[in-house]
């Protein structure tokens, strides 16, 4: 008996030309004890298609405000816990006392400051002029050490510079200070800014009030050179360059330390900024441009991609650039006879090798964001394994890390770190539909399985990151970069356990408590990390909450108790750590009641109108590399079982070069 495709019209319809109006009447779901395998169920036709979302889910009205939320958006997870809106509440008599405690926590952290930042420039005399600019700089040992992180850290993985060029630059400006532009001036600013959070926040303990004004001094110098360039009317490559830093800063939390919907706001901005500077062309079609111009605004171009696509995956909104809006290539390794047609790229990791291939990655998440992100988001199943092979067949290509760690360059673990999580974040949105609906998802084995090994690699890169926390190179600025993706992979796991989907792997013998326990021991990991950063900002606060309520809800729920007095005791406990370790230097500026309920919302984890929850479990190492793309040999059904005790107490800690 053939099969019926029920995505085409039936031949009654197709030989009666009415094949727009063909409707199919609903399949049953297949009950949940059925003993056929996944590659077969996969092939069969499994009724509607579970990418539909209803459009109200997608959609919220509160307060004046409407909200729009793709299925990137993490509060599509998060809905899962109810437990979770049930304890923030302000209907809820039995938490009411609890959350407002929570709150007011702010009382402890800086107030949000530089709010319109970078469109509000200082008034005072000294921001008026690029030589009371110049007087705000640190000595030039300073500078020049700044500058060298700046490099060996934001550039690898967000590429705006050529670095000799730049720091012969700088050597000039030195003796001839009135030489640089104010763009160029803009740009120094802002990396010293970036680079003093990366040195200053290795842990909570080396972060000060000092090192808060400090960045902010450097973040108003930088905007006061920038306005001195006029580049609202006047776009040029440095003030581009300079907004590029200044979106960085807004991920890492040291600008506004607002939420994902305030920069995509910004970074839409760039995005027209950069197509009035022609951008999106590429520069072999600018007849007589210089070879380094040629190569430097390829090499920004894919940045603002890169940014482009990681603030909409974040903030659950349609791309401000889809793959037909350009035709730039990635840069060439020299400046030299630089080749305009497409090349292959070894396996060797040169130069230019990371944003080749997240140019080539980028083309594919482009088309995936659009559809996924979209109000009618349509993709059907062949396609999420097409595109899942694809983006697959990216990241295996692009130069593992060497099991010796000693080999590893500091470029290539933020790059291939980077490069991982960007794709196994875009696989989890890609599988979610079929991996996460609770009456198909066993029908969909592969999803299934992809979105809790994908899950686990970007958890486990993020305790690759905390191995090396204590490098002499920078590290944890990249793990606050991605602290949204490891949020997000943690719900993913969370949602697992709460819905009891950890089981021994298909004739592996693990057993289903070996499982659990495993996905556990994650989650338990996880809340270690973000204990020890909880003082760092409001958000990482509320990071650890969040962490520490929904592993308190999810025990109980296992052990038949009453969720909501166990959140309330985990609450408790967090209210005493957090006072005992910042009560006696409470930021002198936010003691105020404005600053104790300012924000938006109505409780300190409000799912629907706030952005800043979030949780991040760590990894117990397998030992495997927790960057592979290859799913059933490294990720396969008996590591998602469990591993029978076969753990190890963290991963070795590279030594960077």
């Amino acid at each position: 008996m053939a099969v019926i495709d029920r995505r085409q019209p039936c031949t009654r319809c197709a030989r009666g030309d009415r094949g727009d109006k063909c409707v199919y009447e609903a399949v049953k779901k297949p009950r949940a004890g059925s003993q056929k395998n996944g590659s077969e169920k996969e092939e069969e036709d499994h009724g509607p298609d579970p990418f539909s979302v209803p459009k109200e889910k997608m959609v919220k009205y509160r307060k004046g405000k409407v909200r729009h939320g793709g299925r990137t958006h993490w509060a599509l997870i998060a809905h899962e816990f109810q437990e979770m809106r049930q304890f923030m509440s302000a209907d809820a008599v039995d938490t009411t006392g609890i959350n407002k405690q929570l709150k007011s926590m702010k009382k402890f952290f800086p107030k949000k400051r530089l709010l319109n930042y970078p469109f509000c420039p200082s008034r005072e005399p000294r921001y008026t002029s690029q030589e009371g600019i110049i007087s705000t700089l640190p000595d030039r040992s300073t500078v020049q050490s700044l500058v060298d992180i700046y490099f060996e850290t934001f550039e690898k993985t967000h590429a705006l510079f050529h670095e000799a060029t730049f720091k012969e630059t700088l050597s000039l400006f030195w003796e001839h200070p009135e030489s640089v532009e104010s763009g160029w001036l803009a740009s120094l600013f802002l990396m010293l800014a970036l680079s003093h959070h990366a040195s200053k926040h290795s842990s909570a303990e080396t972060v000060t009030p000092a090192t808060h004004g400090q960045i902010e001094a450097y973040l108003e110098s930088g905007q006061a050179a920038l306005h001195l360039t006029g580049f609202m009317l006047k776009p040029t490559l440095d003030s581009l360059r300079a907004l590029c830093i200044v979106a960085i800063g807004k991920a890492l939390d040291i600008i506004t330390l607002d939420d994902s919907d305030t920069l995509y706001i910004f970074t839409g901005f760039i995005v027209r900024y950069a197509f009035l500077l022609g951008m999106h062309r590429d520069p072999k079609y600018a007849t007589g441009m210089p070879p380094p111009e040629a190569q430097a605004r390829r090499k920004i171009w894919t940045t603002i991609l890169f940014l482009d696509l990681r603030i909409s995956i974040e903030a659950g909104m349609p791309l401000l650039i889809r793959s037909t809006d350009y035709d730039t290539l990635p840069p060439q390794d020299t400046f030299g006879a630089l080749v305009f047609e497409s090349q292959s790229i070894s396996n060797e990791l040169t130069p230019t090798t990371f944003q080749h291939k997240l140019a080539q990655s980028i083309r594919i998440v482009a088309d995936i964001i659009a559809v996924i992100n979209s109000p009618s988001p349509d993709l059907k199943y062949e396609q999420v394994l097409n595109y899942d092979a694809k983006l697959r067949a990216v990241l295996r290509d692009f130069p593992t890390l060497n099991p010796n760690f000693a080999e590893n360059t500091a470029a290539h673990l933020f790059q291939r770190s980077s490069l991982s999580i960007f794709i196994h974040r875009v696989l989890l949105a890609l599988h979610q539909p079929y991996a996460t609906d609770p009456q198909v998802w066993r029908d969909y084995q592969t999803s299934h399985y992809s979105v809790l090994q994908c899950s686990l690699a970007i958890l486990g890169i993020q305790r690759l990151i905390f191995e090396c926390s204590e490098l002499s190179v920078p590290v944890m600025w990249l793990h606050e970069l991605y602290r949204h993706d490891f949020m997000v992979a943690a719900l993913y796991v969370c949602v697992a356990l709460r819905r009891d989907q950890f089981s021994g792997g298909q004739g592996d013998g693990l057993s289903k408590e070996q499982a659990k326990q495993t996905a556990w021991d994650t989650l338990l990991g996880c809340r270690e990390i973000w204990q020890r950063d909880c003082t760092l900002s409001v958000h990482h606060y509320k990071i650890y909450l969040g962490m520490c309520l929904i592993t308190a809800a999810i025990s109980s729920l296992e052990k038949g108790n009453e969720p909501l007095d166990a959140m309330k005791e985990v609450a408790g406990d967090v209210i005493a750590e957090v006072t005992d370790k910042l009560g006696a230097s409470s930021h002198p500026s936010t003691g105020s009641s404005e600053a104790a309920t300012s924000g938006s919302g109505s409780g300190p984890l409000d799912f629907m109108l706030f952005d800043g929850w979030s949780m991040d479990p760590t990894f117990f190492s397998t030992g495997i590399d927790p960057m592979t793309p290859d799913l059933h040999t490294s990720w396969g059904p008996a590591f998602l079982g469990g591993h029978g005790g076969a753990t190890y107490n963290g991963w070795p800690g590279p030594p960077i070069k």
